[in-house]
């Protein structure tokens, strides 16, 4: 019978998972296009707001897991705030 354990056991962080995976991030533009058709255009604040988020999430996602506490703090908190609410 094959040993089954937790993906979080086997693998304990991104840097981690992209090695032993053999994955790689990409910047490419056109890598989900279907996400990117008739969306509305951000202002230069909305973007530079996103690439901050998007930078402090790799940033600490790097090196090791983050628990929801933390996501929500690094991302859900700052978009909701973004978004109006």
């Amino acid at each position: 019978m094959a040993k089954v354990i937790a993906v979080t056991e086997a693998i304990k962080s991104l840097a981690e998972a992209e090695s032993r995976l053999n994955l790689s991030r990409t910047e490419d533009e056109a890598f989900f296009t279907e996400w990117q058709t008739q969306l509305p255009s951000l202002s230069d604040s909305e973007q530079t707001a996103l690439d901050t988020l998007r930078r402090r999430l790799l940033y600490h996602r790097a090196d090791g897991e983050l628990l929801e506490g933390a996501v929500t703090l690094l991302v859900a908190s700052p978009l909701l705030e973004l978004a109006g609410f």
